[in-house]
Parts: structure tokens; sequence; C-alpha cells
């Protein structure tokens, strides 16, 4: 499958062939806590931001939906190309069937827990 961007739609079009040309869903990124909206199978990043001088290096993440720990989150981390001991550490969740979720991510800094942020997903069936 051959990929492209079309920079005035902002999509990313994937040729498939005998398929024709089908749009992927946009990626939902979430730095905050709060609400937030996805469609089915659409790809869903909570985002944590660290700084490394600050003593903040982020080693992993634990993740509860619904109340209900995950046991092996997609977790993606990233180091910041420009800056020395900064990057981004992300669960990356793609919800499989409408409604509503409550998604708890909390950072961990070695063996030490961070504040767990909160999240409400309201996932919609797609078109």
């Amino acid at each position: 499958m051959k990929k492209f961007l079309v920079p005035t739609l902002g999509l990313a079009i994937a040729l498939m062939p005998g398929l024709g040309i089908a749009a992927e869903p946009e990626v939902v990124k979430v730095t905050k806590a709060g609400d937030c909206e996805a469609t089915v199978g659409q790809e869903v990043q909570f985002v944590f931001r660290y700084d490394g001088f600050a003593g903040q290096v982020i080693s992993g993440l634990e993740v509860a939906i619904d109340g209900k720990a995950v046991p092996k989150p997609e977790v993606v981390s990233r180091p910041d190309p420009k800056q020395v001991e900064v990057g981004v550490v992300t669960f990356v969740f793609r919800p499989d069937k409408p409604g509503t979720y409550r998604v708890s991510v909390t950072p961990t800094v070695g063996d030490v827990k961070g504040k767990p942020r909160q999240h409400v997903l309201k996932v919609v069936a797609g078109e």
C-alpha cells in the first residue's frame, strides 16, 4: 500500500489496488485531562511530555480503561530531536466499538507514580 499526503486537505490517502482511494482517519492527540471524541478505529494518542533536566524522565505509563488495568498498553516513547533530555511518552488506543470510555493514564518515573490524568473518551460509529 502506498501512502502520500494531500497538503490542501491535510489527509493521508492510501492507494489500495482494486479498492481505489480511501482516506485514513486523522489521529486524535490528547495532551490534557478532560473530555475528547473519536470514531471507532481512529487512533487516539494520550501524550505526556517530559523534561529530563527537571528529573522527570517518564519511564512508563500505567493505563486503566473503565476502572480495569490494561495489562500491556501500547506505549511509544520518542525523544525531542531538537532538545536534549526532552521527549514524549504516548499511550496509543484504537477503540473497536462505540461508547463512552473512562481512561486513566498515570506516568511513572522509575518506581514512582506521578499524578494520574483522567479522560472521558466518547467514541462514535464510523460513517
